[in-house]
């Protein structure tokens, strides 16, 4: 995805993991570096609310306590009871060697996997070559865009489209026109997911993930 066009602009580039830690997450800490320097850590607001309370609330249990960042990455890394992320949305594109860099590190302090998920948030102009539904709506044939919201499934990935338009998104002080498309590929129910099957599963979501960026906003492979 290097080059982004204009009217393809990304907004968002999360890669994350449901995880069940053997300990707590701040003994991680120490064991997380990048060309052996330290991260800076940033405690999150929902930090405070009681580690009891987040894991009962399916709301709270999988979303990040802390932030830490490298001053040499533009990734950065959420941690948090039960989930590891990465957050690529300052980049032109992923960085798998980091990814596994820390996956690495943290290897023998993960019991188990349940989830492995990765989602890019972008901008476009418009889906007309990527999506037709013919919808009839009182003889108007500009149906597409008076939907608010379009999402198509199937076994491992979803794609969400959003009319920016009609929805007047706002993103960092700027308003979108168009459409805000997400696209999220999972592996999930996992089991005996060890370290090298989990950097196996990431590149594969990162390569579907790439076919339905490239097939929506039609560009070439």
């Amino acid at each position: 995805m290097d080059n982004l066009k204009l009217e393809n602009r990304k907004i968002i580039d999360v890669c994350d993991l449901f995880v069940t830690f053997k300990n707590n997450i701040e003994s991680l800490f120490s064991l997380i570096k990048a060309d052996d320097a330290s991260p800076k850590i940033e405690r999150l607001p929902i930090f405070n609310i009681p580690q009891e309370v987040r894991q009962l609330d399916p709301n709270l249990k999988y979303q990040p306590t802390h932030k830490l960042t490298f001053e040499n990455e533009d990734t950065s890394i959420f941690l948090g009871d039960n989930v590891i992320g990465f957050d690529s949305s300052k980049r032109e594109k992923e960085d798998i060697n980091f990814i596994s860099t820390i996956l690495k590190s943290l290897k023998d302090e993960i019991e188990s996997i349940n989830r492995i998920g990765i989602k890019r948030t972008f901008n476009i102009d418009s889906i007309d070559n990527f999506l037709e539904l013919k919808i009839k709506n009182d003889g108007n044939n500009d149906s597409l865009k008076k939907l608010s919201h379009i999402q198509l499934k199937e076994d491992n990935w979803v794609v969400n489209i959003a009319n920016a338009e009609n929805n007047n998104v706002v993103i960092n002080n700027e308003k979108r026109n168009g459409y805000i498309v997400d696209v999220i590929t999972f592996f999930e129910n996992l089991k005996n997911c060890n370290y090298e099957e989990t950097m196996k599963k990431i590149s594969q979501l990162y390569s579907l993930q790439e076919k339905k960026y490239k097939k929506i906003t039609k560009s070439k492979l």
